[in-house]
Parts: structure tokens; sequence; C-alpha cells
């Protein structure tokens, strides 16, 4: 388990600097779109491309993949394995490009009809036509990547965001600040840079692949019995992860329809905020322990996949949980301390304030159905996803339907927030259905308790610590500073020592390597 959380931690660690160069991708972005139609108008675009990213790429084709990839090679070679993985992907990159020829298609029809669409839809439309392209590009990565993480290489593919984020901060740098671009045509100017992150994103982990592995692409249109193994399982998997994806597009189509035009500006800005703990720690623990439950099933250790995924369970909770609750006690300062610079100023982030409250109150909820989906897909259960994301959009749809007539962008908030309750606890019943819960060794309880003390405890302090911050005689932007540095440093030493008082087990684990370490540079 010591070899888990060093990739956990390599993981996160390089996930951590790829959410930082996140934020002030984001920080640049708000400065120079504000909460304008015309930033919306881009959000929208870069979203389509992502959708796709997340269905086919690092979503369920790489969930149907990685389980038989690597009982492939445990079963047989590496190279039936890599010849497996050629095989995907002269599909993939075929299906590819059929659906971006068809979205250009319809991109292009839409676009034509000029008189039956407005301005600001119009923009949405020919931006989306830019960024299609980016689809092929990381889906075919994304595969790649899923092929080193089954190999337990996970550095290229978790460095991999960061060369995006370094192209679009460029974008915006160069262009929006010394260049002096603004509007459509910084817009535009960033819809390029998404593709040509994409085209670097590609190569970079398929190098990767064959340096380490010595792998090399060769067209492939075999059969075998693992490549229809793959189909039945992705086959009915898509349908599940179409509909999740289709859930995030039907709330930023309802967020781009509100009169409001920063709507869909606000909900990206609060969807990529609640993705910075989530994707640095329970994504994280979702990538590297999905291999090893998948390896462990092709192992045929049943108990050792039990025990792997009631750790990751452990781990994603007690991060989760405190994150959620520091993220919506700190919402304001965190918004005037990093967002409001340039066009996105204080009216922007009052308005945004309680959007991220209510979405950071979801973000546990997200983590627990996301790990329990990778979970029932290294089972290869594929079905009980699906119904899962089925119910989430119709919860979602409902609510976003009646909330945003009463609370506009507020209700789209809340309406995704309650559907993500309603996903968990669907999964995590049908779950308790199929399993019992481990009680053979205090290793394997989730600890749910103490994670819920020390989340409380964490949340007193922090509470209290802002009253006695927001005091003191200075300005706004400096108070919020000042809370940020102060408190989330505070309430991490407050998390850590209840987690230690309840002799967490990965708390009490890395105390007990420390001594060691220190006893043994004793002896020495």
């Amino acid at each position: 388990m010591s070899g888990i959380l060093g990739n956990i931690s390599l993981v996160s660690g390089f996930t951590i600097l790829s959410r930082v160069l996140g934020l002030l991708r984001d920080m640049l972005f708000f400065a120079c779109f504000g909460g304008s139609y015309v930033g919306g108008a881009f959000v929208l675009a870069f979203t389509l491309p992502n959708l796709f990213r997340r269905m086919l790429g690092e979503g369920t084709l790489s969930s149907a993949f990685i389980p038989v990839f690597s009982e492939t090679i445990e079963t047989k070679s590496l190279d039936e394995g890599l010849s497996l993985l050629n095989k995907v992907l002269t599909r993939l990159a075929l299906g590819l490009v059929a659906i971006l020829l068809l979205g250009l298609c319809l991109v292009f029809l839409v676009d034509g009809l000029d008189l039956l669409i407005s301005p600001k839809w119009r923009l949405g439309v020919e931006l989306c036509s830019v960024t299609l392209p980016y689809v092929l590009a990381i889906c075919l990565s994304a595969l790649i990547v899923g092929a080193l993480n089954a190999r337990k290489k996970f550095s290229p593919g978790a460095s991999s965001p960061i060369i995006l984020n370094l192209a679009m901060i460029a974008t915006l740098a160069v262009g929006g600040i010394v260049y002096g671009l603004d509007g459509e045509d910084l817009a535009l100017a960033l819809c390029v840079s998404v593709l040509i992150g994409g085209v670097l994103q590609l190569f970079a982990p398929a190098f990767s692949l064959h340096r380490l592995e010595g792998w090399k692409y060769k067209f492939d249109f075999g059969q075998s019995a693992e490549l229809s193994r793959i189909r039945e399982l992705f086959v009915v998997g898509a349908f599940g992860a179409a509909v999740g994806q289709v859930n995030v597009l039907v709330s930023r189509f309802l967020g781009y329809s509100l009169p409001d035009e920063g709507a869909v500006s606000m909900l990206f800005l609060t969807s990529r905020l609640t993705e910075l703990p989530l994707g640095v720690f329970a994504i994280a623990i979702a990538t590297v322990v999905f291999p090893e439950m998948a390896r462990l099933l092709g192992q045929k250790d049943e108990l050792g996949f039990r025990r792997a995924f009631t750790k990751g369970l452990r781990l994603t909770l007690v991060i989760t949980l405190p994150a959620a609750m520091g993220l919506a006690l700190l919402a304001e300062p965190i918004l005037v301390t990093l967002f409001q610079w340039g066009r996105f100023g204080a009216g922007e982030v009052l308005a945004t304030v309680p959007i991220l409250m209510l979405a950071s109150f979801g973000l546990p909820f997200y983590a627990v159905a996301a790990f329990y989906i990778r979970g029932f897909h290294a089972r290869k259960d594929m079905k009980t996803p699906l119904l899962a994301a089925l119910l989430s959009l119709v919860a979602n749809l409902l609510f976003s339907l009646v909330l945003m007539k009463y609370w506009g962008v507020l209700g789209l908030a809340a309406a995704n927030g309650l559907a993500a309750i309603i996903q968990t606890c669907y999964l995590v019943f049908r779950w308790r259905q199929v399993h019992d819960p481990l009680e053979s060794e205090e290793d394997d309880s989730p600890c749910l308790f103490p994670s819920i003390v020390s989340t409380v405890a964490m949340s007193v302090v922090v509470a209290f610590g802002r009253s006695g911050i927001e005091r003191l005689d200075i300005s706004h932007k400096g108070s919020s500073a000042i809370s940020l540095a102060v408190l989330i440093p505070l309430a991490l030493a407050v998390h850590f020592v209840c987690l230690w008082v309840f002799s967490f087990p990965e708390v009490k684990a890395g105390i007990d390597s420390l001594k060691r370490r220190i006893r043994c540079r004793g002896e020495d």
C-alpha cells in the first residue's frame, strides 16, 4: 500500500502544479473577459471537446480499456498488451475523425443561419468550429495515458494538463496584456492555443510510452478476444458517460440562455475552483487506485481489491469533506484575492460567492460518485454507472428548469448539487447490495466518523479566525489575502491533529514511518 500512497503523492504533486497554473490561467482569463458574453462563448466552445475527452478518452474508453489491458499483460505478455493498444487507437482515431467531420458540418450549418440565431450564439458556434479538432488529439492522448497508468507510469499523464495551461497562459499574457487583444480576437487566439496545446499533449505521452515500454504505433485493424471485450464494455459504458457529459452541457446551455451575460462564466469559475481539490486529490486517488483494483481483480484477489477500494474511499472522504467546508467558508476571500482584477470586479465577486458556496457542498458527492464509478468499472460493470448517470441527468434537468425560474444561475448550481447527491446515494446503495463491508481489520474501515469530526473542528477554527481577521483595519483585499495565508495552514494543522488523535490509518502509518527513519538515522 505504500506504493499506492507514493503514486498518489506523485500524481497529486503534478496535479497541484497543473492546478496552480490553471488558477493563473483563470485569473488572466477573467481579468481579460470579466463576465462578458465573449468569455461565456469561449467557455461554451471549450466545453464541447472536453465533454468528448471525458467520455471517450479518460472516461469510459479508458475504464473499459485499462482492466482488459492489465489482464492481457498479466496473463499473456506486454507485447500483446501494446498490440491491443494499437487496435483500440486505430478504431478510436477513425471514429473521432468521423465525429469531428460531423460536428464541423453541424457547426457550419448553424453558423449559416444568421437570421435565426443571435450574435451571442453565433459567436459561440464560430468558436466551437475552432476548438472541435482538439477532440482528436486529447482523446488519443488520454488512451495512451491510460496504458501508461496501467504500467504504473503516472508522471506523463499527470503532467499533460500543464502543457495546455502553459499554452493558454502564454496566449492570454502575450495577446491580451502585451499586444492588447480583447473581445472576439482574444477569444479566437485562445481557441488556437487550445489546438496547439492538444497536439503537444498527444505527442508527450506517446513519446513517453515509446521510451519507457518500447511502444510503436501501427495501424492495426486486426481482431482479438480482448478487443471484443473492450467493445462490449465500452458500448454500455459510453451511454453512461454520454449521459453524464450531457448533464454538464445542459447546465452550460441553460446558463447561456439566461439574461445574465456572466452566468456561464460564473458557473465555469465555480467549477474550476471545486475541481482544484477534486483534481488534486480525489481524481489522483482514483487514477492510481483504479489500475491497482483492475490488476488485483485480474489476479482473482477479491480481498485485495476490496481493501484497495476501501482505502481509496477513505482517502477520498478525508480530503474532500474538509476541502468542501473550507471552500464554502473562504469563498469570498478566495474570489477577492485571486480573481478580483481587471474586468472581474467586486460586483462579479459578490454574484459568484453564493454560487461557489452551493457548488462546494456538492464536492464530496462528486468525488465519492466518481470513485464508486471506477469501482464498478474495475469489476467491468458498466450498467450501474449508466443507470446512476441517467438518474442524475433527469434530476438535474428537472431541478434546473424549476429552480432557474426563481433563482437564475444560483438555481442551476443548486440543481447540480442535488443531482450529485442523488447519484451518489444510488451508487452507494447498489454497491452495498453486492458487497458487504470488510470488518476483519481496522484499516478496512472508511473511517467516516474521524473525517466528520476533524472537518467540524477545522470549520469552527476557520469561521472564528475569519471573523477576527475581518475586524482588522486593513483593506478588504488585504484581509482576504491574510485570511487565505493564515487560515488554510491553520485548518490543515487542526485537521491533521484531529486525525492523529483518532489514529487515522494513513496518518498513523505516516508518523510511524517518520519515527522509524529518525530512529535509523540516530542509530547510524
